[in-house]
């Protein structure tokens, strides 16, 4: 026992390390910001006003019932905000658990699916979870950390037959969280398909396809406002919608994740040389022949997608990392003991380790001028109290949190200010603008400062701190 325990001290190491620094700023990194208050609102709509409804999104009749995205995100954030308040810690912190398993159920399918040893097995775990695309989203908001982990377990069963009841709860609940991971389904169901028996299969594929006939059922079966948000949504989200004065290829092989993979530039590196090894593989296995090797082909149509159909988005990534590296570090045909492939490895981790170190540490910091709870008492006592409708928030993401804050929710609504479709400002007594833009044509109320910090963070850091802080945040009255 001693010795087994001696043996997964690095590994247990590396999770303690992460697990406490990212419950420690779970509320601080990042600051409240877009993309989370997106995914969050309808789930929040639903649980005030009994139905799913958005009017933060900009897709047409988003305000009448949300069906602009598939809804595995709104049914978890629904079941567990039933018992926890709208406050960014409890709100974010089971994204965060879903990570920290995922952390465990990926070295423990590296651990017991390769030849790998536990330290080598904490290191590639290491690699792909200090890796820029996976550690910020585990606090995010978005959709991956319940792709990672739905993923992750499936792939710790994939080989055991008897167990096709979970993963056909698995895949179905899969289906319904992101269009990318589709390509992996659609080989994953078929390969199960083909080795069970007939009545296995029926009742398989009806398990599998129960999440999706929800997602009719609860739009009756109106099919029509599904592809009339989802089909506003892809039209933002192809390859040719881009800000990029540069080939559409191009950016979607190289400028779209270079800008952001500058902290850790060797990582690109790695992913192209997955992209390159997993269809030689496929090809020299032999793979279509083999259903147990189908996740092969899963990758390259899923590569496939997100390449040369949609926008290419560092958010997609993570699940192609961690499948690639199943599949080559499972690999009989790829010698993971090479010396160099260890240096490169080893080189990676102090790269990425510093990328996540320097952040968490910006972020400590900083504290002060993250800390939602100094903004919520400065909205509190500067915020129009209103005296017969109700107030809009409209501007940076706190005030989401804040506008369904307790009750609050009975007073004021929260909008962005650039999706300002589906806002009539005449049915508010107020309408304040939170920003931190100096805006003279506006009138201030009141700017927000948050308690000096004990320490100064130094500059080098500070480009560590995407997302910047609360310090300096204006309250204006637009009405």
């Amino acid at each position: 026992m001693r010795e087994t325990l001696k043996s997964h001290l690095p590994f247990i190491f590396f999770f303690l390390v992460y697990a406490c620094l990212s419950l420690i700023n779970l509320d601080a990194l990042p600051v409240a910001w877009t993309d989370e208050v997106l995914n969050l609102d309808p789930a929040i709509q639903h649980l005030e006003k009994g139905v799913y409804t958005s009017k933060l999104w900009p897709n047409p009749n988003s305000d009448r019932f949300f069906a602009s995205y598939l809804p595995g995100i709104q049914w978890f954030q629904t079941v567990y905000l039933t018992f926890i308040p709208v406050e960014i810690f409890w709100i974010r912190l089971p994204f965060l658990l879903l990570v920290w398993g995922s952390i465990l159920l990926f070295y423990r399918y590296l651990t017991k699916n390769t030849t790998l040893h536990s330290l080598w097995a904490g290191i590639w775990v290491a690699l792909l979870f200090l890796d820029k695309s996976v550690f910020e989203l585990s606090r995010s908001m978005r959709v991956e950390p319940l792709i990672l982990f739905g993923t992750l377990a499936f792939l710790n069963i994939q080989d055991k037959k008897r167990h096709w009841l979970p993963k056909a709860l698995l895949l179905g609940f899969l289906s319904m969280t992101h269009v990318y991971i589709w390509p992996f389904l659609l080989v994953w169901i078929a390969a199960e398909i083909l080795q069970l028996g007939t009545y296995q299969r029926i009742l398989f594929t009806f398990i599998c396809a129960i999440p999706g006939i929800a997602f009719l059922a609860s739009v009756n079966f109106d099919v029509e406002i599904i592809i009339e948000q989802m089909g506003f949504h892809a039209q933002q989200h192809t390859l040719v919608k881009t800000d990029m004065p540069h080939h559409p290829f191009l950016n979607s092989l190289w400028f779209r994740f270079y800008p952001f993979y500058k902290e850790q530039p060797l990582m690109p590196l790695l992913f192209y040389g997955l992209m390159v090894l997993i269809p030689l593989l496929f090809l020299k296995q032999k793979s279509w022949l083999k259903p147990q090797q189908w996740t092969y082909l899963g990758w390259i149509l899923g590569a496939i997608l997100v390449f040369g159909v949609m926008t290419p988005q560092y958010r997609y990534l993570p699940v192609f990392w961690i499948i690639g590296f199943a599949l080559i570090l499972r690999s009989n045909r790829i010698n993971t003991q090479i010396p160099l492939l260890k240096a490169f490895c080893l080189l990676l981790l102090a790269n990425v380790s510093l990328s996540f170190m320097g952040r968490h540490a910006a972020a400590v910091l900083q504290y002060q001028a993250r800390n939602p709870k100094g903004v919520h008492d400065f909205l509190h006592k500067y915020l129009p109290n209103p005296t017969q409708k109700r107030t809009l928030i409209l501007g940076e993401s706190i005030g989401f949190y804040h506008a369904h804050r307790g009750r609050n929710h009975q007073r004021y609504d929260y909008g962005i200010d650039f999706y300002p479709q589906h806002f009539n400002w005449s049915d508010y007594d107020h309408v304040v603008l939170l920003s931190h833009e100096v805006r003279p044509q506006d009138s201030l109320i009141a700017i927000y400062e948050s308690p000096k910090e004990r320490f100064k963070t130094p500059a080098v850091m500070s480009a560590f701190a995407k997302g910047g802080t609360y310090n300096g945040m204006r309250v204006y009255s637009l009405k």
